[in-house]
């Protein structure tokens, strides 16, 4: 059997802090800036420092090098593999109504089944089909070609019909068969993971290339303002300090919905998005700190296009 994996509430003070970076209104004291002179260069890969040589003066999908060029992450190395583990998924028992007849017809199987899951425990649950025996029955001798060794076809006990209504005016209902394999074949995601709620820059998340943008241009602001670049130490902070007031101001559009959604940064690890808004408040600072101590004025100005340019693959 191969299924394939397709690939709260914010705290009162962080809203403040949030709101008020947002409208340029907070200030923090500069960091120790690095000793290291920076060169212009490309981050090549994910491992790599925003001061890593470039092979290359400028990367094919990086036209923003102010003052260096920042390049998009690459898919993880294995990103796209095939793995072969316990999991389950979701299939659907269908039986249509008939009208003339005013009852339901014989069962049929789904052709396809929902997203697989992965199951590291290799535990499947009892069968305990109770009333739904012979449905149970039904849908492991209808798919006895298609399983492996060991598969199991479960009905729970407890589950119930749904209707479901068709658009051609057939009424049907269905009942929910879940399907438990040691051989459920996944592929893992551009991130390198088989979990759908991690993101990334390289799965074209612009939340988490954001936080790698903010990240990278603030330390780059540290290292010019220690080389004593001023123009350069501004450039780069500035475009720190543009994307955190993008994030911040649609930052109900995205904190809220699906809470299980984590963010695989470059620089920063795994986060969660208290996490990564904290974090992104945080370098905001510092880079508003740094681009004043490399002799930028306040207020701080940026413009909507530069604030929302996470958005885009440069």
């Amino acid at each position: 059997m191969k299924r394939f994996l397709l690939g709260s509430a914010v705290l009162l003070s962080t809203l403040v802090n949030i709101s008020a970076f947002a409208s340029g209104k907070t200030g923090a004291k500069s960091s120790a800036a690095a000793t290291e002179s920076p060169a212009k260069s490309v981050v090549e890969d994910p491992s790599a420092t925003p001061t890593s040589p470039a092979s290359r003066t400028a990367p094919d999908d990086a036209t923003r090098c102010k003052p260096s060029c920042y390049h998009t992450e690459r898919p993880a190395p294995n990103a796209n593999k095939a793995i072969k583990m316990c999991g389950y998924f979701e299939k659907g028992i269908y039986q249509d109504y008939d009208y003339a007849r005013k009852t339901w017809g014989e069962p049929y199987l789904s052709a396809s089944g929902q997203e697989s899951i992965p199951l590291p425990s290799c535990k499947f649950p009892k069968s305990n089909p109770g009333k739904y025996a012979s449905l149970q029955a039904f849908a492991r001798k209808d798919t006895k070609a298609q399983q492996d060794p060991g598969d199991q076809l479960i009905i729970r006990g407890d589950s119930k019909w749904e209707r479901t209504d068709e658009s051609d005016g057939v009424t049907s209902r269905r009942l929910p068969v879940f399907w438990y394999s040691k051989t459920t074949e996944f592929k893992t995601t551009l991130c390198g993971t088989m979990d759908p709620d991690v993101r990334c820059e390289a799965g074209g998340s612009p939340r988490t290339r954001a936080m790698n943008v903010i990240h990278y241009r603030t330390e780059e602001a540290k290292k010019w303002k220690a080389a004593n670049k001023p123009a350069e130490c501004q450039q780069a902070a500035l475009e720190a300090i543009a994307v955190v007031r993008g994030n911040m101001k649609s930052v109900g559009e995205w904190i809220l919905p699906n809470e299980r959604e984590r963010y695989q940064t470059r620089f920063d690890g795994t986060l969660s998005k208290k996490e990564m808004l904290a974090k992104m408040t945080a370098f905001g600072k510092e880079a508003e700190s740094t681009y004043q101590a490399c002799g930028g004025k306040a207020p701080i100005a940026t413009t909507n296009s530069d604030e929302m340019s996470f958005e885009a693959r440069w």
